[in-house]
């Protein structure tokens, strides 16, 4: 069974944005030195049983056997945890892309009820979303409103990789209410006109 391009395009997202970095490259690591450790094994096997053939029938063909066995083993292990781990590392990859996401649409809400309060600590680090800080009611100036619109733009776009066309609809909608005047607003209205 192949998997649908979406698919593929949001795993391609999520780990070329990963919050574990270090853990996947660890995944990596581990699972080249396990298939290493599987090659040597069976070269091991293949060499035990060549140097014993003749002298101990018996015992070359075990240690062949052993060897390719062991080998196969260590290959086989080190691909199904270098998936396994990648997949934690995925799952958990997307619960924080999909939390960010929910406490930015949260934060949006709460924005638009505060008279467009500060609702990001660093409105220039969109991957900084804070729930709740507000520090003023002060009107954002136009390039808090089209990086905040920016914000919002990239969060649509990660709701429409993953197949949640209603919410990226949301989202664009309120990019143009809250933020008209953006360049942000100009390509979410394209956006829904082409939907």
């Amino acid at each position: 069974m192949t998997m649908p391009e979406s698919k593929k395009m949001y795993i391609a997202h999520i780990r070329s944005n990963s919050a574990y970095p270090t853990f996947r490259s660890l995944i990596q690591i581990f699972g080249v030195l396990f298939i290493g450790l599987g090659v040597v094994c069976i070269i091991t096997g293949i060499v035990g049983a060549f140097m014993n053939y003749g002298k101990n029938d018996v015992a070359a063909i075990t240690i062949g056997i052993s060897g390719i066995g062991v080998g196969l083993i260590c290959i086989v292990l080190g691909r199904l945890v270098t998936e396994v781990s990648s997949m934690i590392a995925d799952i958990a990859d997307s619960v924080t892309e999909s939390n960010s996401s929910s406490t930015t649409t949260h934060s949006i809400n709460q924005d638009s009820s505060l008279g467009n309060a500060n609702t990001f600590s660093n409105p220039k680090d969109s991957s900084t979303p804070s729930t709740g800080s507000f520090s003023s009611n002060k009107p954002l100036s136009e390039e808090d409103q089209e990086t905040r619109a920016n914000e919002l733009l990239h969060v649509a776009k990660g709701h429409l990789a993953s197949g949640a066309k209603d919410f990226a609809i949301d989202v664009l909608r309120e990019i143009i209410r809250l933020y008209p005047s953006t360049r942000a607003a100009d390509k979410a209205r394209s956006s829904l006109k082409g939907r």
